[in-house]
């Protein structure tokens, strides 16, 4: 429902139980998603729990979707992307008012938010920033693909030191291919199989993130289209 296509956008309206809500789209939406999800997820085991078997399987998806149907628009969607805005207004300022510090201090932590999958938002941050680039001439270009590059690369690079100091073999088959992929752009086999596992790995990764972003920031390196963020 919150990534429909049909959805009328901020200016078109549904009128519910007297309440004048808002068809806001989601589809470019993480945060929302996730609380919405949340929600679903508990309510579904509220009502197994609470309604009797006769009518468990009928009313448990019926009221659950209902219920996080209306919340989400209601409630959920509007609070959290005023939240998800927040998050690209803090990125957006950070970089504009510390330059390569503030790249620094966003490399070393975009794995972690990598972790929680709200990179998935940045996309809709980028390209709103190569259009502004590459069309206007405005702004400062996609540093946040730069960022994403360094830290994929630190944590591809951490599980290549594993790859060679270990002496397990199941561990250095995972950790080969796992690095191969964090090179190529895709993290989370390294992040989740190896680097977290070991946990000295992974805050290396994150040290070597930070101190490339930095200087990606002190070059002034951009990027200006999108591709895969890695070597």
């Amino acid at each position: 429902i919150m990534t429909t296509p049909d959805l009328g956008g901020k200016e078109a309206f549904w009128d519910i139980l007297g309440f004048h809500v808002t068809q806001t789209n989601y589809a470019y939406q993480v945060i929302p998603v996730l609380v919405a999800v949340w929600l679903l997820a508990n309510l579904e085991k509220f009502f197994h729990k609470k309604l009797p078997s006769a009518v468990d399987f009928t009313f448990t998806p019926l009221l659950s979707v209902m219920i996080t149907g209306f919340l989400t628009f209601t409630v959920i969607g509007p609070v959290m992307l005023v939240v998800s805005d927040a998050i690209t207004n803090a990125i957006v300022w950070l970089y504009n008012t510390t330059g390569a510090f503030g790249m620094g201090l966003f490399g070393g932590t975009y794995s972690l938010i990598v972790m929680t999958g709200l990179h998935q938002s940045f996309p809709a941050i980028e390209t709103q920033l190569l259009s502004a680039y590459n069309n206007n001439g405005t702004g400062f270009g996609d540093y946040i693909f730069v960022v994403a590059s360094m830290a994929n690369v630190a944590q591809g690079a951490a599980t290549l030191a594993v790859y060679f100091l270990t002496k397990n073999a199941k561990t250095k088959g995972l950790s080969s291919s796992a690095a191969v992929s964090a090179f190529l752009g895709i993290t989370e086999p390294a992040l989740f199989g190896v680097n977290l596992k070991y946990k000295f790995p992974f805050f290396c990764a994150l040290a070597g993130s930070a101190i490339g972003a930095f200087v990606a920031g002190l070059t002034h390196v951009i990027a200006v289209s999108l591709g895969a963020a890695g070597f």
